[in-house]
């Protein structure tokens, strides 16, 4: 029988938690926060702005907990200090919070939201 190797904690944090995650939160906000109504010329109930968002919120969050609990079966592998997998796992805690907040922020900045 062939063994599986665990992956290392480098690869799942580097890979996992800031290139999968950096690439889906930037689809995320495209999606979002692109007027699918004004594109298409078709008016849009303002509850499809909410559809959208609470898609993106469950799909953002449930790959941040996928991606964690990822870092955190590589951490058990892990033969250094502990400390760098609790690292990490804070890392991308932090990260999908700090962008769940600021996200609509930069939206308005950037003069991309639906509001004025």
């Amino acid at each position: 029988m062939a063994e599986t190797r665990p992956i290392s904690l480098a690869k799942a944090f580097w890979l996992y938690g800031v290139g999968y995650l950096s690439i889906l939160y930037l689809t995320s906000f495209l999606a979002v926060y692109t007027p699918i109504g004004r594109t298409l010329g078709v008016s849009l109930h303002i509850g499809f702005l909410y559809l959208k968002i609470a898609l993106v919120v469950a799909v953002c969050g449930y790959s941040a907990y996928r991606v964690i609990r990822l870092i955190t079966e590589a951490g058990r592998a892990f033969q250094g200090n502990k400390l760098w997998v609790k690292a990490a796992v804070a890392v991308v805690a932090l990260a999908t919070i700090f962008l769940l907040v600021v996200t609509p922020y930069l939206a308005l900045d950037y003069g991309v939201s639906y509001r004025q």
